[in-house]
């Protein structure tokens, strides 16, 4: 009965995902202009997540990977102590949930294969929690030797150094440009990106004019 019950309160999600969908194709369709709607919905999408090969992808992945530990070295350690706590330590509550919510975090930076740093920030609530962990372990084991005046100064250095370090390398890079400098080096890649997707895209160039 149980795999019944959960079976059905898929299909009612699922149900429940699809109507909108359905009812919003068959407005544009009224409207004239599904031909677009599928082209930038469907058409795009598939061409801008097919560009880069996988062996690409891997080293694009190596790239932003090693620039974001370099940014904040110590937070990622902490957070890597913090997963460790949540391999060992008896005391953590729910393993399985903090192990998902990085993998299936970790997953939805993955589409496209191009792994630009702010894609990054899905993972960030993960290595957040894994971070406390580390931090609340690190406490208790300061109290279990009755330390309280060396407890309030760790968890003071533990919770406050890494994000300041990370916000100061953050900082050298914004700073020195004038506003519009980042701005226009992303600006400039979503571009030429956006240019080769039309050009592969199977679409009619007279559609592909016209929605530009």
């Amino acid at each position: 009965m149980a795999w019944r019950q959960t079976l059905a309160r898929l299909g009612l999600y699922a149900l429940g995902c699809l109507l909108p969908f359905l009812a919003v194709c068959v407005w544009l369709k009224i409207a004239g202009v599904f031909p677009q709607f599928w082209f930038w919905t469907i058409s795009y999408a598939r061409e801008y997540a097919t560009i880069i090969p996988l062996r690409d992808g891997i080293r694009y992945a190596k790239e932003t990977l090693a620039m974001i530990l370099q940014a904040a070295p110590l937070l990622w350690i902490i957070a890597g102590l913090g997963l460790l706590c949540l391999c060992l330590a008896r005391w953590a509550r729910e393993p399985g949930f903090f192990s998902r919510l990085f993998v299936f975090s970790f997953l939805g930076v993955c589409p496209g294969f191009y792994f630009r740093s702010h894609y990054f920030l899905l993972i960030v609530p993960a290595v957040a929690l894994f971070a406390g962990l580390a931090v609340s372990w690190f406490g208790r084991w300061l109290e279990k030797r009755n330390s309280a005046r060396g407890c309030a100064i760790s968890r003071f250095c533990w919770r406050r150094l890494p994000a300041r370090k990370a916000c100061w390398r953050i900082a050298r890079f914004c700073f020195p440009f004038r506003p519009a400098r980042p701005a226009g080096l992303f600006m400039k890649s979503a571009i030429r990106e956006s240019l080769d997707v039309r050009a592969t895209s199977s679409a009619t160039p007279a559609k592909t004019s016209a929605s530009w």
